[in-house]
């Protein structure tokens, strides 16, 4: 294994160099992570942060540990990060927030402690951030919500809460929160669930699946009720922690594999089955709090590194194998347990995390350089490979 990874670090070395050349830029100013704004953006401590792009610019939520760890959104001005509405805008703390955005507007989600652990939801209209829904809505003892914003359509996932199942998925209406599904969701022991919408405006869900030995099961909502994509349960081994992107259609699927000595795994769905993008495993050491990105049929996998003091490393697939995107490990320190998100467009690949050698504060990151243009996403292996991929 030392071995191999040596080879490609000299491979992904030359390469870079090569690139160099070709774009008539020094090696060292080629390809790098670069701080967006300030080290440190969000002042006080950001136990976690959520990355969202708002019509391009980067946005951020984290549980402000100056208000007490109430929600509070920065957004980039170009210079420097200003907050989105007032800052400390929940009720409470903010337990597992998550930013989305519907091209300009910005969406978070979060539990909330003050009213029994129940999923709060909010848009900011422009002056002020407002709820969207009643309060109180998931019931309580609510975990793991995920939200995504499809077509100004809001669309979360979560578990526990009023429902009987072990998971729910709900759709807001207009005037209300619909379940999606009624009753019929199978399965006890759901964790981890992700979320995805479809073109065809029906959502798909990904988990780690108790009733399979807590191996990765994938579901789609066919307008009836959820059926399994492909088999359930069609991991190696056990899967932690899957993020699923729906990208023109495909699914994707990123995890921590347990079948990979807990390293980074991808996979596809062809139409018939899931099939691994490259190597298992392909991460250099244990890979956590992973989070994936697909542009122009390229997918990036970023992830809290072990194989690099816990610090952030982002990769991508291309000419048949998983590479750095810049450095190992390029954030200043090691990244807090479940700080890490990306987000990737024509503008460029983002990256945030708290930053335990910055005091738990947010930094946020660019990967950008001279070869911007270098395969780009249409690019592909003549060989009849996989496409090659660029940074937008």
């Amino acid at each position: 294994m030392k071995e191999r990874r040596t080879w490609k670090a000299v491979r992904t070395g030359i390469l870079a160099g090569i690139l160099a050349l070709l774009s008539g830029t020094p090696p060292s100013e080629a390809a790098s992570w670069r701080i967006v704004g300030e080290r440190g953006c969000s002042g006080g401590t950001a136990e976690t942060v959520s990355l969202a792009l708002a019509a391009g610019t980067p946005c951020i939520a984290f549980p402000d540990g100056e208000r007490d760890g109430r929600a509070t959104v920065l957004r980039f001005k170009g210079k420097d990060w200003g907050p989105v509405g007032e800052r400390g805008f929940t009720p409470g703390p903010a337990d597992r927030l998550g930013l989305a955005a519907d091209g300009g507007t910005l969406y978070a989600a979060c539990l909330d402690w003050t009213a029994g652990r129940t999923v709060r939801v909010f848009r900011f209209g422009g002056t002020a951030w407002e709820p969207v829904g009643e309060e109180g809505f998931s019931g309580e003892r609510a975990g793991d919500p995920v939200l995504v914003v499809s077509g100004g359509v809001p669309w979360l996932a979560f578990t526990g809460g009023r429902f009987s199942s072990a998971l729910t998925v709900m759709r807001f209406g207009g005037t209300s929160w619909e379940r999606v599904g009624g009753e019929d969701f199978p399965g006890r022991g759901i964790t981890g669930p992700s979320l995805a919408v479809g073109e065809d405006g029906l959502p798909r869900v990904a988990f780690t699946d108790g009733q399979n030995g807590l191996r990765l099961t994938v579901m789609r909502f066919d307008g009836d009720s959820w059926r399994p994509v492909g088999r359930r349960g069609f991991s190696a081994g056990e899967a932690y922690d899957p993020v699923l992107v729906l990208k023109d259609g495909v699914p994707w699927v990123a995890f921590t594999d347990g079948a990979a000595d807990m390293g980074a795994t991808v996979m596809r769905f062809d139409g018939t089955g899931w099939g691994v993008v490259g190597e298992r495993g392909f991460s250099p050491g244990q890979a956590d709090l992973l989070r994936l990105a697909v542009y122009g049929g390229v997918p990036y996998a970023a992830f809290t590194d072990f194989g690099n003091r816990r610090r952030a490393t982002v990769m991508r697939f291309a000419w048949g194998c998983w590479e750095a995107v810049g450095q190992e490990g390029f954030s200043g320190g090691p990244v807090s347990w479940a700080g890490l998100d990306i987000a990737l467009a024509r503008g460029g690949l983002y990256a945030a995390f708290p930053d335990e050698a910055d005091g738990l504060r947010a930094t946020v990151m660019r990967f950008g350089g001279g070869h911007r243009g270098w395969l780009r996403p249409e690019n592909r292996d003549r060989r009849g490979g996989n496409p090659g991929g660029a940074v937008p």
